[in-house]
């Protein structure tokens, strides 16, 4: 599974298997994204490219189609998805030194984090698809 978290600068990538298991994230300006979801689907094939429906989700499906790259293309709905990826980064990244004493809910991550929301669009594409048949043993 290959999923785009569309903005308007940035577009947050992540390439999540069926498992669960993540193979590749990354965040990329929005003009250079729809090519390197090209990129990524050769070297990957996956399933499906899932996009989630926010802010920029028009111009990004329009790149990717014309990029005509044979892979189903689907709108995700976005409910949620950037609140539960903050949580996940601050708590993959955990504060050191003093940091430590500032409650969590208060803690800023030190970097975009648009790549964690593409997993997470990627796992709830995933948990509402699990019937889809599998052109591998570990389908992407």
């Amino acid at each position: 599974m290959l999923a785009v978290d569309p903005g308007r600068s940035k577009c947050g990538l992540a390439i999540v298997s069926s498992s669960g298991l993540l193979m590749h994230r990354e965040i990329v300006e929005t003009p250079l994204a729809a090519s390197r979801c090209a990129e990524l689907a050769e070297k990957h094939v996956p399933v499906a490219i899932v996009v989630g429906d926010g802010t920029g989700s028009s111009n990004i499906v329009r790149s990717l189609r014309d990029q005509s790259l044979g892979i189903p293309l689907q709108l995700i709905h976005e409910r949620s998805s950037s609140e539960n990826a903050r949580a996940r980064f601050l708590h993959e990244n955990p504060p050191v030194g003093l940091a430590r004493l500032v409650p969590r809910g208060l803690r800023s991550p030190d970097r975009a984090y648009d790549d964690v929301t593409a997993t997470i669009l990627a796992e709830k594409w995933w948990s509402e698809n699990p019937r889809t048949e599998k052109t591998q043993p570990d389908s992407d």
